[in-house]
């Protein structure tokens, strides 16, 4: 396989991989779905899938917490590529110049950090006790999805209808709310566990509201390590900012 150094269809999706990378799946999104990003090549066309089960996946987390079509998104991809001859193990890096066999580890990289961050949330839900930490749990994935995310903060132009949201779940959507929060932990719980049924609201009101799930939530940031996969996988910026925000509060109320 030789490098190509003046394709514009590799240079798309070496874009969408350092969008994804990142978090900026709307950005992603829309490189994708308009238009053919593969310029017929049959040799992107598999690749292309791969990155939107990607995109889709950090859709469904982003807009509504539904980790279980997110993670079916992630089983297609992996399918994909095990049957275009890629195991979904992580190599040696190639090197930048050999471009189209960088833009397979990559994103194979993609799709094995996604899956190592729904496998962490899938363990932590099997060990949660019910109720209050399954809210802070919950909570912490809308902080990191939503509220410190720079592409959400940052309102899209087409921000409605990349989320797909109807109107009163998208005026919710940046809040946290009782009703949002407590359908992440019911997703999240069930994710863990299908015949476990919904988080209830008298959960949320026995714990206090809205104050102490941030708090709640805030904290278990603080003390997590940023990312759930090995060292040099890229993490995305919306956990990186929740993180040191977490941390920053921290040692601010911290005497």
């Amino acid at each position: 396989m030789t490098s190509t150094y003046d394709d514009p269809h590799l240079d798309t999706l070496m874009g969408v991989v350092a969008a994804l990378e990142c978090g900026d799946w709307r950005t992603a999104w829309i490189e994708l779905f308009r238009g053919d990003p593969t310029g017929g090549r049959a040799e992107l066309v598999d690749l292309t899938v791969c990155l939107r089960c990607v995109v889709r996946s950090m859709r469904f987390q982003c807009a509504d917490g539904d980790v279980r079509m997110a993670w079916e998104q992630l089983d297609t991809a992996t399918r994909k590529l095990r049957a275009g001859g890629h195991p979904l193990v992580l190599g040696r890096e190639p090197p930048r110049t050999w471009r189209q066999g960088h833009l397979v580890w990559a994103t194979i990289r993609l799709v094995l950090r996604e899956r190592a961050d729904l496998d962490a949330a899938r363990q932590t839900f099997e060990q949660l006790p019910r109720g209050r930490q399954e809210l802070v749990h919950a909570c912490v994935q809308h902080l990191v999805w939503v509220e410190f995310d720079p592409w959400t903060v940052r309102v899209h132009p087409e921000d409605r209808t990349l989320l797909r949201l109807d109107e009163a779940a998208y005026e919710r959507f940046r809040i946290i709310n009782r009703t949002d929060i407590c359908a992440r932990a019911t997703r999240l719980r069930q994710f863990a566990d299908v015949h476990r049924g919904p988080v209830s609201v008298k959960s949320w009101q026995r714990i206090g509201g809205y104050g102490p799930v941030r708090e709640g939530a805030l904290r278990v940031l603080a003390e997590e390590s940023v990312s759930h996969h090995p060292v040099g996988m890229p993490v995305r910026l919306g956990r990186v900012r929740a993180r040191a925000h977490a941390q920053q509060w921290l040692r601010d109320t911290v005497r």
